[in-house]
């Protein structure tokens, strides 16, 4: 099982609304590791978005499943993607967070300790930029684009 989520820009008359299974770890896709979007996940519930398993309105992304980010939800979104981006832009050369607490099997309960989560600041914030520009092109398009996110 992968711990990406993809996201991927679409075109409503080019690549359709329907059949989405097949962007999932489709070549276009900019993959974000699940323990970052965790990190990031009360920002993103400001997001509007859609989820197209439903067909109902919603709030974040789907942890398991599709979202859309559509045109309704792009400004919020190009706001949330790209402060994460201008925030990460001023740590180290590589990232450091915070990741869940975990414990070891077998292990005593008091032996838990946070992940540390680690990933490349330049990589990072050129992924969280692209997204935050993929929302500009959404917000532009009068509805014609949206955004496919992929659950894990």
């Amino acid at each position: 099982m992968s711990l990406e989520h993809d996201f991927v820009l679409l075109d409503r008359v080019i690549d359709g609304e329907w059949g989405l299974t097949r962007f999932i770890n489709h070549p276009r896709a900019i993959q974000l590791h699940d323990d970052l979007v965790r990190y990031m996940m009360d920002t993103l519930y400001w997001i509007p978005t859609h989820n197209p398993a439903t067909n109902l309105p919603g709030r974040g992304l789907n942890m398991w499943g599709p979202t859309l980010i559509e045109q309704n939800g792009a400004v919020v979104a190009e706001r949330v993607f790209r402060a994460w981006a201008r925030l990460f832009e001023n740590s180290p050369v590589t990232l450091e967070l915070t990741g869940g607490y975990t414990w070891l099997d077998g292990v005593p309960e008091e032996s838990g300790q946070y992940e540390r989560l680690q990933y490349s600041r330049d990589e990072t914030v050129s992924l969280l930029d692209t997204l935050a520009d993929y929302s500009a092109k959404i917000q532009a398009a009068n509805g014609r684009l949206y955004m496919y996110h992929g659950g894990v």
